[in-house]
């Protein structure tokens, strides 16, 4: 999976040279065709039972495109008949205003359509941040803010939080102070003075959980359930 690291407004779009990478450039020509002025913000391959199947393309106007390994549809054939190769054709995940397809993913939903426990985590947080857009996938709950991604499982649990952009802020503290990110948020300031947390995910090592963090200085540690320092990630 690859997000967009290029700055548009608060939002940010794929870098070009990556989308040269054949197939994605032809996929890439194609979204852009079909939706003058979108940003991409997100690649990412599918997997079915340890197969690539394809990938899926994630739009700044809420759209998902789901396609086949070699890219985008073929030209339609003259007279009818659809294109030459349907099994390429791209799945709309739908967003806004594009009408459902089925056999993608969910329309992206506002705040009031994710489940409460995901609600009350976002106005205990991140009550006075925009919300950009939602999405659910089929085993999660992916919420884009300004400044921040959040992700949840399907039961409403957060799993990551990110600050997002070149400018990457420091999570909020009312977040910090949740047990036991609380011990982890003492230990970086012990051991890192002036540094902070730029992003924490929940990691389940051998059903084991640890908290994986990053700073602002790119360097990755790990703590345990207990928010005790485990060792530091290259």
């Amino acid at each position: 999976q690859v997000d967009g690291k290029i700055m548009k407004g608060n939002y940010k779009a794929v870098p070009e040279s990556f989308l040269r990478i054949e197939p994605l450039n032809l996929i890439a020509d194609y979204v852009l065709k079909q939706y003058p002025g979108a940003q991409i913000l997100e690649v990412e391959k599918e997997y079915n039972n340890n197969r690539h199947t394809g990938y899926e393309f994630t739009l700044d106007n809420n759209v998902e495109l789901d396609f086949g390994l070699t890219g985008p549809p073929s030209p339609v054939i003259p007279g009818g008949g659809g294109s030459q190769n349907p099994g390429n054709d791209p799945t709309v995940v739908p967003g806004g205003n594009n009408p459902p397809v089925s056999g993608g993913g969910n329309p992206a939903t506002g705040n009031n359509n994710l489940p409460q426990t995901v609600q009350a985590f976002i106005n205990a947080h991140f009550r006075n941040v925009e919300i950009r857009y939602t999405k659910q996938e089929r085993d999660e709950y992916e919420v884009y803010l300004n400044g921040y991604d959040l992700e949840f499982d399907l039961q409403g649990n957060w799993k990551k939080v990110s600050s997002v952009g070149y400018a990457k802020v420091a999570l909020p503290e009312s977040l910090l102070f949740l047990s036991p990110v609380n011990n982890i948020n003492n230990y970086i300031r012990t051991n890192y003075p002036g540094r902070y947390i730029i992003e924490i995910e929940k990691d389940y090592d051998n059903r084991k959980l640890n908290y994986d963090i990053e700073l602002d200085n790119r360097k990755e540690l790990v703590f345990n359930a207990d928010g005790q320092f485990v060792r530091v990630d290259y």
